[in-house]
């Protein structure tokens, strides 16, 4: 699998300056971060289909869905609990032992959480 890095400085509305995507294929998302230092001065090759301006609407309460295909890397298990978390609407919220009955497995909660932990996209699951 080939991956592709796109490094960007966010607008003042993001959580942090740099914003960087790790993509496969030029646009399925694996990794979104946010961090205060810049990881590269090379600006892209290609921009990805999911957005800068995209992820802005989203921060400022804009935007509730996506059309980024996400190419999440994990267990089974981590990628159920993240499938549920998809369905959660925005701006709701569910805890933990909802979530592990959503799963259809109510004993799961610890681990339910250890999943949301290693989520790589959790700005946008």
């Amino acid at each position: 699998m080939v991956l592709y890095h796109y490094y960007f400085k966010t607008p003042k509305s993001f959580p942090l300056e740099y914003l960087h995507l790790c993509c496969a294929n030029e646009s399925h998302l694996l990794r979104l971060d946010f961090d205060a230092t810049n990881f590269s001065h090379n600006a892209p090759m290609n921009t990805p289909k999911l957005s800068v301006q995209a992820l802005e609407r989203y921060f400022l309460g804009q935007l509730f869905e996506f059309d980024a295909h996400l190419d999440l890397i994990g267990t089974s298990f981590q990628k159920q609990v993240w499938s549920a978390l998809m369905t959660i609407p925005y701006g709701k919220t569910k805890s933990y032992d909802e979530i592990a009955k959503l799963i259809n497995n109510p004993k799961s909660c610890r681990a339910i959480g250890n999943a949301n932990r290693n989520n790589p996209i959790s700005s946008l699951i």
